[in-house]
């Protein structure tokens, strides 16, 4: 699949034939072999007697039969994380709902406790989702669903740099835990100090996060804002922790207190603005 590109091709005097010419082959079968075969190991930041919810869920056959653990082997891990095959399969238009669904799973796996390889894919998915039409929008926000949803403690940071901008101000208290707005107050008060930090990312400096991309084609391109909101909401729903980091994150400018201020009023236009539509041509389009 990685053909010239592989690392096992730079010590070789020999150099691979492209496969395809210039249709590339369908590798289709094979993205879904490795992400499923992915799913089937432990990385070593994993525990081995630990079963993750990305892992494939086998039934066992009888009471004295275990799960057995495979390593994700070194060269492997170069293969999947240092070269270009995660972009063969992110811009394939031709990969299937379900062959994308296993892939999503497969690199929420690859993120689980390794925030280096998050912040790669994380790069990788909203270039693709800030030129991506909007049939091919699904796909990704699918992998920002799954990469948004690993659970570790790494988990904030990850949605810092997928939404594009985190808490403007957060702190730590006694024990380490990281306290967000109101908060704020309430460990000042009780403690004697406190460590405030400024997050990772802000909206001034962070053009591609998803938020960005919701509010900056809510007005011209409003397919592409809903489908982001829709996706935003869905894991809301799913994880307290992803609706306690959206219902503090702080608003755009200052006519919101925060930024899911806007969402209630901007469904309310969409809705009237479709139902002016439905009335004047008399055909329901959205």
């Amino acid at each position: 699949m990685l053909g010239n590109a592989s690392p096992r091709v730079a010590n070789s005097p020999d150099k691979r034939v492209a496969m395809g010419g210039t249709t590339p082959p369908p590798f289709q079968p094979l993205f879904s072999l490795v992400s499923f075969l992915i799913r089937m190991t432990h990385t070593s930041r994993m525990d081995l007697d630990q079963r993750l919810p990305t892992h494939i869920d086998i039934k066992l056959e009888g009471a004295y039969e275990a799960h057995k653990s495979y390593f994700l082997q070194d060269e492997a891990g170069v293969m999947i994380t240092a070269t270009d095959w995660l972009d063969k399969v992110i811009y394939d238009p031709k990969y299937t709902d379900e062959q994308n669904r296993e892939f999503c799973k497969a690199m929420a796996h690859l993120c689980y406790k390794d925030l280096t390889f998050s912040k790669q894919l994380i790069s990788r998915v909203l270039k693709a989702v800030g030129f991506a039409a909007d049939d091919g929008l699904k796909a990704l926000l699918q992998i920002a669903d799954e990469i948004a949803l690993v659970k570790d403690e790494f988990q904030v940071q990850r949605l810092e740099y997928l939404f594009g901008f985190g808490f403007l101000m957060h702190a730590k208290d006694a024990d380490g835990n990281i306290v967000y707005g109101r908060q704020l107050q309430d460990v000042g008060s009780s403690l004697h100090e406190v460590y405030v930090v400024a997050s990772n990312l802000d909206a001034r400096a962070s053009t591609d996060g998803l938020i960005h991309v919701l509010w900056g084609n809510q007005k011209r391109f409003e397919n592409k804002a809903l489908a982001c909101l829709q996706h935003l909401l869905s894991i809301a729903v799913a994880d307290e922790v992803i609706a306690h980091f959206l219902s503090q994150l702080p608003a755009y400018d200052y006519s919101m207190a925060r930024f899911t201020d806007f969402i209630r009023p901007y469904l309310a236009e969409r809705h009237a603005e479709n139902e002016k539509y439905q009335a004047a041509t008399g055909y329901q389009d959205k």
